[in-house]
This record gives C-alpha cells, sequence and structure tokens, in this order.
C-alpha cells in the first residue's frame, strides 16, 4: 500500500495539524451509544480525515446516521428526514447518543435519547452543526430544487437572519393586508350608506318649501317656530354627538373587556420541586408577572377617559332631552294654531337629522379611506423591507455560486435565477380565482410570469384594470373578470406567497453543460459531491460517497478534495473503498466489528499502524495476497 507516484508527504506532522485544527475549527471529538445494535459504542475522532471501515453489516451507516441523529441534523429532502430519523431509532431501541464537540478550546456535548425531538445541549456556545449525507440524498440534491437551494445555502453565513427579516416583513404584510381590507370594507359600508341618503336634500328641500307655504296661519307665531327650528338643529347636533360619543365608548370598552379577559388567562407554571433549578421558569414567571402589571396599567389608564366618554354620551342625552322636550311643547304650541303646520316641522326636523347623519357617514368614509392610503402606505415600506432581504439573500447566492464557479468551472457550474420559484405564488393566484369562471390555471402562471404580487393586489385593491391590461397582457375584459372575481380576503397570501430563487447546477459531459436533473446517478454525484467538499469550515460526514462513482473519479477527484480539506476541515467518511483511507492520507482508521447481534469497534487508530494496515488490507483489499496479485497484474500489462 505504498503511495502514488507524485504523491508528497505532508509538511505539518500529525500533532501539529491536530492542534492546528483544534485552535480553528470545531471538531467532533467522540460518539457515545447507549442500547441497541450499537450499545456500548464508543468512538473517538480526530481532526483530519476520519474512516470508519468494516465489513457489510457491522453498522457504518449506522454510526453515520447516530452522528446526524445526535446533532438533529435533518435529511435535505422530506423522504431521507424522515428514512434517516427511522433508521436512527431503530438502531438505538430505547436507548440514547451523546456526540462531544470541541469548538476554539470549548467542549459541548449532545444528548439525544431515541424518542426525544431534538437533542440536548451542553455548553453555551452555538456551534456550525456538521454537514450529514448519505449517498442517495447525494444523488437527490441534483434532482430537487429544495435540496440544491439548500446546498447553496449551507454556504452562507446570514441565513438566520436574512430568514427573520423576510419573515417579520411578510407577518406585517399580512397584517397590514388584512387591516387594509378590513377597513376598506368599512369605507365602503359607510359610502354605500351615505348614497342611499342622496335624496335627503331634496325631500328637506320640498318639506321647507312646505312648510313655508304654512307659514301665512303660523305668523302669530313666529318667534316660537323659529325657536322650534333652532331647537330641531340642536337636537340634531346633539344626537349625532351622543352617537359619535356611545360608539367611541362602546369601542374603547370592547378593547379593554379583551385585555381583562387576556389578563385572566396568564398562565401558572407548575415547576415540581424534583425538577431542580427552577432560574429559567423564575425568570419566565418574572416576565409574566411584569406582562401582567403591564396590562393592568394599560386597563387603569383607560379607565379615566371611558368614564370621560361615558359622562359626555350621557350629557349630551340629557341636553337632547331638554331640547326635545322644549321642542315637544312648543309644537304642540304650534300644532294648536294650525293644522297640518306641525307635521310640516316635524318633517324638516326629521330631515334635518338625516342630513347630519349623511354628512357625518361622508366624514367617516373620507377618514377611512385615508386611513386605508395610510396603511398602504405602511405596507409599501414592508414590501420594500421585504424585497431587500430578498435582494440581500439573492445577492449572497450569487457570491456563493462565483466562489464554487471560481473553483470548479468548467466542469462543475452553478447558477442562480433570481425569483424563479414562482409555485407558491401561482398556487395562491389559482385560489385567489378559483370559482370565477376563468382558467385559472393557466392565467395564474401567465399572471406569476409577468406582474409581481404587490403589482396585482393594488391592481385588484384598486379596482386598476388598465394597469392589469398593460402588466399582464390581458384583454381588458378578462382582466376586469380577474378584478371583479378575485376573492379578496385572499389577497393576504399572494402578497406573503414565499417566492424563491432557484438554483441550476451543470456538469460539463463531453462539453456539453447537462444539469443535473437530466444526469445519471452516477454524474449527479459527480456534479454535487465536489461542491460538498467546498465547505472548509464545517465538519462534513459522508456515507459511502464512492458509491456510482468510477475509481477514476474517486481518485482524481475525490480524494484530492478530501486531502485539501484535512488542512482546514474535519471529515468523518464511511467507506467500502480502500482509495479514500490510502490516497486521502487519513488521519484516522476506524474498524467496525460485528458478532451478529451487536456492532463494536474492533480497531481505531492512525493509518500508519500496522494493524490498520492490516485491517485495509483484509477487509477492503481482499487480502494482501489479492493484493499483490492486482499488483502482479498491473505491473504486467501496464508496464
Amino acid at each position: 500500500m505504498d503511495r502514488r507516484p507524485g504523491q508528497t508527504h505532508r509538511t505539518m506532522t500529525a500533532e501539529s495539524l491536530i492542534e492546528q485544527l483544534a485552535e480553528d475549527a470545531v471538531i467532533i471529538k467522540s460518539l457515545e451509544v447507549e442500547e441497541g445494535f450499537l450499545d456500548g459504542l464508543s468512538v473517538e475522532f480526530v481532526p483530519g480525515l476520519n474512516v470508519v471501515i468494516g465489513p457489510r453489516g457491522v453498522g457504518k451507516t449506522s454510526l453515520i446516521e447516530l452522528l446526524r441523529f445526535a446533532f438533529g441534523v435533518t435529511g435535505y429532502t422530506e423522504r431521507s428526514n424522515i428514512a434517516a430519523l427511522a433508521h436512527a431509532r431503530s438502531i438505538l431501541g430505547g436507548g440514547r447518543v451523546t456526540a462531544t464537540v470541541e469548538d476554539r478550546g470549548e467542549q459541548l456535548t449532545f444528548v439525544r435519547a431515541a424518542d426525544e425531538d431534538a437533542p440536548r445541549i451542553v455548553g453555551v456556545r452555538d456551534v456550525l452543526k456538521p454537514i450529514v449525507l448519505s449517498q442517495n440524498e447525494v444523488e437527490q440534491i441534483g434532482l430537487e430544487p429544495a435540496s440544491r437551494m439548500r446546498l447553496l445555502d449551507g454556504f452562507r453565513q446570514s441565513v438566520p437572519s436574512v430568514t427573520s427579516a423576510e419573515d417579520s416583513a411578510l407577518a406585517m404584510v399580512a397584517s397590514l393586508t388584512a387591516e387594509i381590507q378590513a377597513v376598506a370594507r368599512a369605507a365602503r359600508a359607510a359610502d354605500e350608506k351615505a348614497i342611499s341618503m342622496s335624496e335627503v336634500d331634496a325631500a328637506l328641500e320640498q318639506a321647507r318649501q312646505i312648510e313655508t307655504q304654512l307659514s301665512a296661519s303660523v305668523a302669530a307665531s313666529e318667534p316660537d317656530r323659529k325657536r322650534l327650528d333652532q331647537l330641531s338643529q340642536d337636537g340634531a347636533v346633539l344626537e349625532v354627538r351622543r352617537d359619535a360619543l356611545e360608539k367611541a365608548r362602546e369601542v374603547a370598552t370592547t378593547w379593554m373587556t379583551s385585555i381583562r379577559e387576556l389578563r385572566s388567562r396568564v398562565p401558572d407554571i407548575q415547576f415540581p420541586s424534583a425538577a431542580g433549578d427552577r432560574a429559567a421558569i423564575e425568570r419566565v414567571e418574572v416576565a409574566l408577572s411584569n406582562a401582567t402589571q403591564k396590562l393592568d396599567e394599560v386597563t387603569d389608564g383607560l379607565h379615566g377617559p371611558v368614564d370621560e366618554l361615558e359622562q359626555a354620551a350621557a350629557a349630551a342625552q340629557r341636553s337632547l332631552v331638554q331640547v326635545q322636550d322644549e321642542a315637544r311643547d312648543l309644537r304642540r304650541k304650534v300644532d294648536a294654531l294650525t293644522e297640518g303646520a306641525g307635521q310640516a316641522s316635524q318633517q324638516v326636523a326629521n330631515l334635518q337629522v338625516r342630513v347630519a347623519q349623511r354628512d357625518a357617514l361622508r366624514e367617516e368614509a373620507a377618514q377611512l379611506r385615508n386611513k386605508v392610503m395610510d396603511l398602504r402606505d405602511q405596507r409599501s415600506k414592508r414590501l420594500q423591507a421585504l424585497e431587500t432581504a430578498r435582494d440581500s439573500r439573492f445577492a449572497e447566492r450569487s457570491s456563493v455560486a462565483s466562489r464554487i464557479n471560481n473553483s470548479l468551472s468548467p466542469v462543475v457550474h452553478v447558477r442562480v435565477d433570481r425569483d424563479a420559484g414562482l409555485n407558491p405564488y401561482v398556487e395562491a393566484i389559482t385560489e385567489l380565482l378559483q370559482g370565477s369562471g376563468l382558467h385559472y390555471n393557466t392565467l395564474a402562471q401567465q399572471l406569476a410570469e409577468r406582474v409581481s404580487p404587490r403589482e396585482f393586489v393594488e391592481a385588484v385593491e384598486l379596482g386598476d384594470v388598465p394597469q392589469l391590461v398593460a402588466l399582464a397582457g390581458l384583454s381588458e375584459d378578462r382582466a376586469a373578470r380577474v378584478v371583479v372575481s378575485a376573492d379578496k380576503p385572499a389577497l393576504e397570501r399572494v402578497l406573503t406567497a414565499r417566492i424563491d430563487d432557484h438554483v441550476e447546477i451543470t456538469l460539463l459531459d463531453e462539453s456539453v453543460p447537462k444539469a443535473t436533473q437530466s444526469l445519471s446517478t452516477g454524474q449527479r454525484c459527480t456534479a454535487v459531491l465536489p461542491i460538498l467538499l467546498l465547505h472548509d469550515e464545517r465538519v462534513l460526514v459522508l456515507d459511502q460517497p464512492e458509491d456510482h462513482l468510477d475509481n477514476a473519479y474517486v481518485v482524481e477527484t475525490l480524494v484530492r478534495s478530501l486531502r485539501k480539506r484535512s488542512d482546514s476541515a474535519q471529515t468523518i467518511v464511511a467507506t467500502h473503498n480502500p482509495n479514500i483511507p490510502v490516497l486521502g492520507d487519513a488521519a484516522h482508521v476506524v474498524l467496525l466489528g460485528s458478532d451478529g447481534k451487536h456492532g463494536f469497534v474492533r480497531l481505531a487508530a492512525p493509518l500508519t499502524s500496522p494493524d490498520v494496515v492490516s485491517a485495509i488490507s483484509q477487509v477492503m483489499e481482499g487480502g494482501a495476497e489479492a493484493f499483490r496479485l492486482r499488483a502482479k497484474f498491473y505491473a504486467q500489462h501496464l508496464g
């Protein structure tokens, strides 16, 4: 098992490499298993390349899946994630797994039992979790858009912050859209009610004319009539004032009641004394107490203004009663003087009230429309924040793609297309137009490709048919049907559709770049593995990466990349291919064995250990004699 011709020794000793990586990088130090097929397993890892070998059925894949399980690393696809969880839990039985990590001198421990949904972490530092991939996942990454995106995003440092900014903007856009629709509905209702009272001016004018005609018969009571007219106007004003105050009091009281109900539902956290340190519970209890106090302060602060509203409304009611009483007395007096004059006066008074109510509705509608405009301005700012977050995300992904292309082009090339993942947007428009009688499946795709969610929603909300015609290329009749038929509450989903970028990975196949979706299994792995191996800042755990790859590629590309990674990051590989530990210059080799019921560590030592050399020869080369025969064959036929 000599080195290949031209293969150089590392200038750093194994000890100095371990010291350097231990200072600079995250290192998985060990994995321990309790119960199940690997019960009692305790395996240590070192910086650089760690290779797990052994015959089939000894638990190599199980070890990889338990590493994934311990750190809570999800699969790249939903199917692989389900399979990985099932595998790990079946291997553990009712036991648990413990993984120890070292990061810049600090040690962290990840502990997870088979029935736990996530690992428990002992330590205070956040660490980059390892990348864990089975061979099937490497194949699937090339096929599925979401997996290709995750592969690219694995190189981004600001995924949580950008995702948080996008989530925050989407939540605010959804909330503002719902509020816009509610306020717009209220404005339309006020407008429609005011329009239904549009005849009141003509009716009032006619009533006043009748009243004037009857004035000759009541000349003697002119002062009383003037007073009655004034009282009617005063009564109309007081009635509008009373109604407005009552409405304001009712709104404030309803809100106070909601706060009290929220206050009454403050939880009582039970924490048994046997559970030990309750510091975290106490902090939550303090926070809940502070929140409760603030709710009490809010309701206390509202009592005074609400009482003032109630008093003001009562005062308006009392004044109205006084005015009405005086008007009633005067009206009886006037009615006694002339038949019909009282009815005319009452008609005028009633119509004056209706005019005041109509004018109040117009004012309310105008205020609501102004509020809608203000809310739309706020939403526009949130939509701009959303666009900024997505711009940032695209810029980062483009930068990652450039880095990958600088390293791997022209053989492997990555392209990121901005906002090309339109499926959620298409689905939202489809839902919006269902029941419209339009061919919404085809129409939704056309709209999604030509009109942004923001442009589409604003056109529908404003009933702007010409804008929709210009943007979407629809006929005026069809655009009008879209505006009329759109289910307005579903607009919120259109605006918050998660439009994502699209990642395309191509491999140069006989001078022709081909997308991974159209490649064979081996070719997909050939395209994806080099990208994974560019991760020089995270632990990489691979299960049998050589499957579906020819030996030439394993030696010339995979092994070379693994050797290069060894100077910057830790790699753990389970394999059947001897080229990976030998030509990859593994720092540590773990040989697993099995008695048929349990898997265990048979040997763990550096590559140069005689026992490791013997194990590789027996397990991976078919024995020393087989190796010598192959060497003789190659010598005879290759000169």
